[in-house]
């Protein structure tokens, strides 16, 4: 919030926005800080990594469904055959996962997680594809909602908690590394790519904490694993060079029908 307040122009334009601008943030904020990233830590003291992973891959699905309808960005055929191909990939590297019912509350948890990731993705294409509000601002405002919420529920069912000098040193990089930047790069994505190209990308952190685990934990995935990985990584990549020769025919088209004079 400070890099906002403190720059002039940042201020200016904060004045000039209206209250369904201001609704739409304080509303994306709270689903995808406060409930997306709250439910997915709640889930995972509850449920092991793999589980939740697994889960949170069928975000792709939901906001395939979701963006065709709200946003009317309507895939391709092959692009949807590309996406499910990407969730069946998920699948593979994380089979098999058990549970029994006592991790029942952490299955609902994580459904709750998956449910508001989705509809966060459509709310986030929807403010940044208009282009009109800077990325900073988007995530600063976002962001300064969500944690509010997330501290004072932490406050109210935790209490206070002391912070050894490494947990200070992980908070500040979860804080300003994973969330403030990442943050940032991603809502300015959202600005040209769609809510779904969105989803399947974020589905490719499951390839890189196995590549990361294999290099600082030495945990060797399964040849199963390594299919997995392989099917989704393709899929990415596919959905991304489809989706861009698209963009790139839409583009000569448009320039096709609205010819320049050379004179």
């Amino acid at each position: 919030m400070g890099a906002i307040l403190a720059k002039p122009k940042h201020r200016t334009f904060l004045k000039s926005r209206n209250r369904r601008w201001w609704g739409s943030i304080v509303a994306y904020g709270t689903i995808f800080i406060a409930i997306t990233q709250g439910a997915q830590y709640v889930g995972l003291g509850v449920l092991d990594a793999i589980t939740v992973s697994m889960m949170l891959n069928l975000t792709p699905i939901l906001v395939l469904l979701l963006g065709s309808s709200l946003l009317r960005e309507v895939p391709s055929r092959r692009q949807v055959a590309l996406i499910l191909l990407g969730v069946l990939g998920a699948m593979i590297y994380v089979y098999p996962v058990e549970f029994d019912a006592s991790q029942a509350i952490g299955l609902t948890v994580v459904i709750v997680a998956v449910i508001a990731n989705a509809v966060s993705s459509i709310m986030g294409r929807s403010i940044n594809r208009a282009r009109d509000s800077p990325p900073l601002i988007v995530t600063g405002l976002s962001m300064a909602v969500g944690s509010i919420l997330l501290l004072v529920a932490g406050l109210a069912i935790e209490g206070m908690v002391s912070l050894t000098p490494i947990s200070i040193v992980y908070v500040v990089w979860l804080s300003v590394v994973n969330t403030a930047f990442a943050f940032t790069l991603w809502n300015g994505a959202m600005q040209t790519l769609r809510a779904v190209d969105m989803s399947i990308i974020n589905s490719t952190m499951m390839p890189q904490i196995a590549l990361l685990a294999v290099w600082f934990l030495g945990e060797m995935p399964s040849i199963l694993d390594w299919v997995g990985l392989a099917v989704l990584g393709i899929s990415v990549t596919l959905v991304q060079v489809d989706q861009a020769r698209r963009l790139a025919s839409n583009q000569e088209t448009k320039t096709d029908d609205n010819p320049t004079d050379p004179e």
